[in-house]
């Protein structure tokens, strides 16, 4: 079979930890070296995951860049470390794709402790098809072209006629995927917004429903200071960050034209104010400032069932699961929708 383990490939460890480990064999270590890149990067960049990728990775032995020196540099960006660039990425899937049917797949993947129920996912995550993709090459055959010469064309026979058949019914598209958009914007106002208030004013601007927005954090970041006759004034330098799920039916174009009108001044920044104002917000539009969001694909996999726990475990009685245990099973659980969403919508 294509892509099985044989007696000379090496021990690959993905993921070890006290809870759990995540192993393969692979025919060589710069195979292995690929597919921990690829788990490493997919699990930085989960949105969902239960805390931030920095505390995480050393609890599963994740130290030091996944990528260097056999693709390329990861990530400057400290919440990412140690996770590939996508340029890199993309050098990571060709090697993929040109190797899977070397031996180098996720076939022999196993996973043990609370990573137990991973492998089955990784089997059905982890394809020569989205490696290939992801480094933009043709998936329709897994066999090299050939130079044939062309065999002689037998002379056509006629065919009988037959009655017309209904042609065969178009096949459903498939489903489009929402847009994970996350940014930052500052300005000054007096007084500064809740982050209800913020959301709302946003989410009227950028014309989205408040449910999309997964996280709006108003932080103050500086008094603005003036002296009239020894009293302060209450107007603050604020930082709204904001993530939000652009729905799939909105073009995530439209909503990042928005967030540029706020910070060039036009008509959006407009919106802005006035939709603070309605709050009771005075927001100063000559201070407003909203550098293009970030946007990546988030793309929805299926996720195994959820399974009954071990005799002697669980939340009523009996031996609790570990802290770290109930924190892997979470991330891998929600780590499928960032699987590898290489790229960002301009």
């Amino acid at each position: 079979m294509i892509g099985a383990a044989s007696a000379e490939d090496v021990a690959c460890s993905l993921w070890a930890a006290d809870f759990g480990n995540m192993d393969m064999k692979t025919p060589n270590t710069k195979c292995c070296v690929a597919h921990r890149s690829v788990t490493v990067y997919a699990a930085a960049y989960n949105p969902d995951a239960p805390m931030p990728w920095p505390t995480l990775a050393p609890m599963i032995g994740i130290t030091s860049c996944t990528t260097e020196p056999d693709f390329g540099p990861c990530t400057e960006d400290p919440a990412f470390q140690h996770s590939g660039t996508d340029d890199t990425m993309r050098l990571v899937a060709g090697y993929l794709c040109d190797e899977w049917e070397n031996g180098c797949t996720v076939d022999s993947l196993t996973a043990t402790g609370a990573l137990a129920d991973v492998a089955p996912i990784m089997h059905q995550i982890i394809t020569r098809e989205v490696m290939c993709s992801e480094a933009g090459r043709d998936t329709t055959s897994a066999e090299p072209t050939k130079a044939l010469t062309p065999e002689p064309t037998p002379a056509p026979t006629p065919a009988p006629t037959a009655a017309p058949t209904p042609a065969p019914a178009a096949a459903a598209p498939e489903p489009a995927t929402p847009t994970k958009a996350s940014g930052k914007m500052t300005m000054t106002a007096n007084p500064p917004p809740t982050n209800a208030q913020a959301k709302t004013a946003m989410a009227k601007v950028l014309e989205l429903d408040e449910s999309t927005f997964t996280k709006v954090e108003v932080t103050t970041l500086s008094r603005r200071l003036m002296l009239d006759e020894g009293r302060q004034l209450a107007a603050k330098k604020v930082q709204i960050d904001y993530e939000v799920l652009i729905p799939a039916n909105k073009d995530p174009k439209r909503v990042t034209a928005k967030v540029a009108e706020i910070n060039s001044g036009g008509g959006a920044a407009d919106s802005f104010v006035s939709a603070m104002k309605d709050a009771g917000i005075e927001v100063d539009k000559s201070t407003l400032e909203a550098p293009a969001p970030t946007t990546r694909a988030s793309i929805p996999v299926p996720t195994p069932a959820p399974t009954s726990p071990p005799a002697g475990k669980g939340t009523s009685g009996g031996e609790e699961a570990s802290g770290a245990q109930a924190v892997m099973m979470k991330v891998w659980i929600a780590l499928v929708p960032a699987i590898f969403a290489i790229g960002s919508i301009a």
